[in-house]
């Protein structure tokens, strides 16, 4: 069995890919947050996918994510007037109030 990064094999990363495909379709809203850490490659494909479509978003960044511009400019593009926030709390806020 071959090897995927942070998977101990492809049964398994396949299992996992469609587990979070199916529960980000059935979700009312979705929450994207971005953690300085790391670029996080497969949370911006599927910010660019949701966004893309009439799902509620709730979408933070923090201030020091490498990628925080373009995450701001795409969906100023794409989603007019739909904030990033710049902390948890006041995304996990945003995400509550879209219940």
């Amino acid at each position: 069995e071959g090897y995927i990064h942070g998977m101990n094999n492809i049964v398994e990363g396949v299992r996992q890919i469609r587990w979070e495909y199916d529960h980000l379709r059935l979700a009312d809203a979705i929450l994207f947050w971005f953690s300085f850490e790391t670029l996080q490659p497969i949370v911006l494909f599927e910010l660019g996918h949701w966004s893309a479509s009439s799902k509620p978003l709730a979408v933070g960044a923090h201030p020091d994510y490498a990628r925080r511009f373009d995450v701001v400019s795409q969906l100023g593009l794409i989603r007019p007037g739909l904030p990033v926030h710049s902390d948890v709390e006041s995304t996990c806020a945003a995400a509550n109030s879209l219940a």
